[in-house]
């Protein structure tokens, strides 16, 4: 396994530089709150002339999971699909489900919760 150093200014920039290295074309989102960082990276890229991930505003987590399915299966290659937290993530979960048993691969994330992010529960208050 060879090692490689990424030169990137924040999280989302590496991330995109990540996907771009391991090949995946395209980055289908059903963007939040939680996207601003990658919107960001994604203008930064943009701007600078680089290559990576197109990224593509899907309507529905289900939707934008069973694209990256038929991605695969049409050319045997995997896509990066974003989605909400809480529904979203349980939209996305289902056809992640329904397109395992076809073994398509895909990327599947999702954001973060700041109340998970802290050790206080979300009922709490500072």
């Amino acid at each position: 396994m060879t090692t490689r150093t990424l030169q990137a200014d924040t999280v989302a920039e590496a991330y995109l530089e990540l996907l771009r290295d391991r090949g995946i074309e395209y980055f289908l989102g059903n963007a939040g709150t939680d996207f601003a960082s990658l919107v960001d990276a994604f203008a930064k890229f943009e701007a600078q002339g680089k290559g990576g991930p197109t990224p593509l505003v899907i309507p529905h987590e289900m939707v934008a999971v069973s694209m990256a399915h038929g991605y695969y299966l049409g050319a045997g290659r995997p896509a990066a699909v974003m989605v909400h937290v809480n529904v979203g993530t349980s939209n996305a979960a289902r056809e992640r489900w329904s397109s395992s048993w076809r073994m398509a691969r895909a990327s599947t994330m999702c954001g973060a919760r700041w109340s998970w992010v802290t050790s206080r529960p979300a009922s709490s208050t500072p």
